[in-house]
């Protein structure tokens, strides 16, 4: 009784796990980076990489901090 409860329970984190990993497929290059108001610093880029052939949806927000 004890194995097969054992047994199941494996086998459904095994099914977890396999069905969240395309969530965690890809990287973004920088994790973070500090934008200037002006200048050179005021356009950068990301870098996304896709380690899988499963196209992957990207969403991008932003916001303002204001000075306290």
């Amino acid at each position: 009784m004890k194995r097969s409860i054992s047994r199941f329970f494996t086998a459904a984190i095994f099914l977890l796990i396999s069905t969240i990993s395309p969530a965690l497929a890809f990287k973004l290059d920088p994790i973070s980076r500090v934008f200037e108001p002006a200048g050179a610093g005021a356009t950068q880029s990301y870098q996304i990489i896709n380690d899988t052939s499963e196209q992957i949806a990207v969403e991008l927000s932003m916001v303002e901090r204001k000075p306290m």
